[in-house]
């Protein structure tokens, strides 16, 4: 019966049929034909990752891997296990994909010769990547340490080793590294006058603004400016749902909420139609600040809620961190001050039990400062700022005694009544 079906299907080329090469891959392994079988299932991993359906591919590349009757060679092995870290990676499961991307960076310091130069870099580009968006910047750098000892002679990944370790250090906390490398990655953008480059370095400088900075104007100019110098052009998808998120931000910031909540939705539809799952969830929690500016509570909640979902799905853990921050805060200003208080906790724990950064989650401490002082738990206040390795929160905590505890005081960006959402 597989023999008749993978002949009828290999000589009738004439039809379209749905997952025709997954049904021969299926045959061939059936009649025990593994060299064939190989070809095909290499093929069909490659054609679900061209429309955008991960799942299929990790299922395929765990199924060659798996099966040593294939007899995969050095080369092929490796492509696949590219491949499959490739699926989870911002897709499927974000914590694995980093997993999987740093057990090939470890067998790649023995087999270099298995890529090209610009694969190589290709690849360093992708493995700090998976780190960062799993908030594991440490791991990221050591990549780009080694990264940085290689021979790089394309231009294009020069810059992406100036610019990543801006984004590296900022992670860290190390601000000053973070500057000096960012505005060597614009120096180098500006003077070849690459829209693309230029579109790149300007967002990560924007991102120095918001978090290293706190400084809301340089952070909308330089997120704006990204867009307008890149977004024209542009045809890479994964890039303009990024960029439309980063414009709802600054619209956001210039109190244009509507036109961010335009963007955000954009942002939210161009990431469904790749399966960009991080950048979705992202887009999601931005989503529900935005709402619950426009007053439309509800809604805002609602949107959290499924932010969260998503979070639990693909493992993501610094948005989950990010959407509680959020769901409490919103709380905070509300003055449920028990339901403010349980969500910012969930939200510090996972930051305590992940070892994460301080430095992206500021907000969270200032909301666990300001809910502990309205909770008459100021015991806990201390043992918050002991555990922070932060300046800023040392300043938050300094700029409230100086207001005698006027928890209403502006203070941060994305201030609202007496508290503060993290984007």
């Amino acid at each position: 019966m597989a023999n008749n079906v993978a002949m009828w299907l290999e000589n009738e080329s004439e039809y379209s049929l749905k997952n025709k090469d997954v049904i021969l891959l299926d045959c061939y392994i059936k009649l025990k034909d593994y060299e064939i079988a190989k070809i095909k299932g290499i093929k069909c991993l490659k054609n679900s990752f061209d429309i955008y359906n991960y799942s299929e591919a990790a299922a395929i590349a765990e199924l060659l891997l798996s099966t040593k009757k294939f007899k995969l060679k050095d080369d092929e092995s490796f492509e696949i296990k590219l491949l499959l870290a490739d699926a989870y990676r911002e897709r499927i499961d974000h914590e694995k994909g980093a997993q999987l991307y740093n057990e090939l960076f470890n067998e790649l310091k023995c087999k270099s010769k298995l890529l090209t130069e610009k694969e190589i870099n290709k690849f360093y580009h992708k493995a700090i990547n998976a780190n960062l968006n799993s908030n594991h910047p440490d791991f990221a750098l050591e990549i780009l340490k080694h990264f940085e000892r290689t021979n790089i002679t394309i231009p294009f990944y020069k810059l992406i080793l100036y610019d990543r370790l801006a984004v590296v250090y900022l992670a860290l906390g190390d601000i000053d590294s973070a500057k000096k490398n960012i505005e060597e990655a614009i120096d180098m953008a500006e003077k070849a006058n690459n829209t693309e480059w230029m579109g790149i370095v300007y967002s990560d400088y924007a991102y120095l603004q918001y978090r290293g900075y706190q400084d809301p104007a340089q952070t909308c100019k330089y997120f704006m400016k990204a867009y307008n110098t890149q977004f024209p052009n542009l045809t890479y998808i994964n890039r303009i749902g990024e960029l439309l998120q980063q414009k709802s931000f600054a619209e956001l910031l210039k109190g244009n909420l509507k036109n961010a909540l335009s963007d955000v939705n954009k942002s939210i539809e161009t990431c469904q139609k790749i399966h960009s799952t991080y950048l979705e969830v992202k887009a999601i929690n931005l989503k529900g600040i935005i709402q619950i500016l426009l007053n439309d509570k509800q809604k805002g909640l609602e949107t959290w809620g499924k932010g969260i979902d998503l979070c639990q799905e693909i493992k993501n853990l610094p948005s989950k961190i990010r959407i509680y921050c959020n769901i409490g805060a919103y709380y905070l200003s509300e003055n449920n001050f028990p339901y403010a208080k349980d969500n910012l906790l969930i939200s510090y724990q996972l930051f305590l039990d992940n070892q994460f950064s301080d430095e992206h989650y500021k907000e969270l401490f200032y909301n666990l400062i300001r809910i502990c002082y309205l909770s008459g738990d100021n015991s806990t206040i201390e043992k918050i700022i002991s555990k922070a390795n932060n300046i800023h929160i040392e300043e938050f905590h300094n700029f409230l005694i100086e207001k005698k505890y006027d928890v209403n005081s502006d203070y941060g960006i994305l201030f609202y009544k007496n508290c503060n959402f993290i984007f």
